[in-house]
């Protein structure tokens, strides 16, 4: 079994910076990125990112669907967000946790129990993330796409995992 496809997705400010302090989705790019960007994002099953990414947004990004007239609306079809992260500790605040997507968690802690925060799903890292995506796959999640953070993205070039990469300046 192949593991899913590996897009990474990411958007960056000529300062490396591109969260506000109080957490939220970015206003970068151009409407024509923006398009780019939700054109992507439709069309895989699955985002992932890392703790500090969250940490930083607080929230992930909601795919929007553009119509002729010119009208920008959420879209009702939205990618599952996975988070990976060890620390199972995260802030019921944080608008993530009332966004209307399914959220799985990739862990390799077995230890902590999820206390009161919604996800659907967690599933354990194994030994590498070659491992760890067949068990995504099982699944069925075919077309992933990477968001952040530096740490995660370096590990998935590592194994070399990288099918397509789109960066927005």
């Amino acid at each position: 079994m192949k593991i899913p496809s590996i897009a990474i997705i990411i958007a960056s400010s000529l300062d490396g910076r591109i969260a506000f302090p109080n957490g939220g989705e970015s206003h970068l790019g151009s409407n024509k990125d923006k398009r780019i960007l939700d054109e992507s994002l439709s069309n895989v099953d699955a985002t992932i990112f890392g703790l500090g990414t969250l940490k930083a947004h607080q929230s992930t990004y909601l795919v929007k669907s553009h119509y002729k007239n010119g009208a920008i609306k959420i879209s009702k079809n939205q990618p599952i967000s996975i988070v990976a992260s060890n620390s199972k500790k995260f802030n019921k605040d944080w608008s993530y946790f009332t966004q209307p997507v399914k959220r799985w968690l990739i862990s390799s802690n077995k230890n902590n129990e999820l206390e009161n925060i919604d996800f659907e799903k967690e599933i354990f890292f194994k030994n590498s993330w070659s491992e760890t995506l067949l068990n995504i796959k099982k699944a069925g999640i075919n077309r992933l796409a990477l968001l952040g953070g530096a740490k995660l993205i370096n590990s998935f070039i590592k194994e070399d995992l990288i099918d397509e990469i789109k960066i927005t300046i």
